[in-house]
């Protein structure tokens, strides 16, 4: 992806929840059920330094683990030792492993709850 990128939308809905394929010039919609043509999709131009889907995921699970880890650190260990997933004795790379993993199922989580929150409004209209 370069830094002028596009988004493509749902020609139906308008949801970004799409799958396309320019080798098959199928697009279609996770939201609403459309098909159609790739070239009937909304595209809008916008600039973006992220990258690929997984690059996203990555870069917003690296945020949250930031966030977490300024705002909750304490509290997360305290909790790692009640539950027994770490020792007395504090291991930083076993914390800082147990951060990423919270982080990106939070992110993961975030993404999927678009998703359906997309789907109900979708069915509400």
């Amino acid at each position: 992806m370069t830094e002028t990128d596009k988004g493509l939308f749902c020609a139906h809905c308008g949801s970004a929840m799409v799958d396309s394929s320019i080798i098959s010039g199928v697009a279609s919609c996770q939201i609403c059920g459309w098909t159609g043509n790739v070239n009937e999709l909304v595209a809008i131009p916008f600039n973006q330094k992220v990258g690929s889907p997984e690059e996203v995921l990555r870069q917003l699970s690296l945020e949250i683990r930031q966030l977490l880890a300024k705002n909750t650190a304490t509290e997360f260990v305290r909790l790692l030792i009640k539950w027994g997933f770490i020792g007395q004795q504090i291991d930083k790379n076993e914390v800082a492993r147990y951060f990423g993993v919270v982080a990106k199922n939070i992110a993961t989580g975030l993404i999927e709850a678009r998703q359906e929150i997309e789907r109900e409004r979708m069915a509400r209209s």
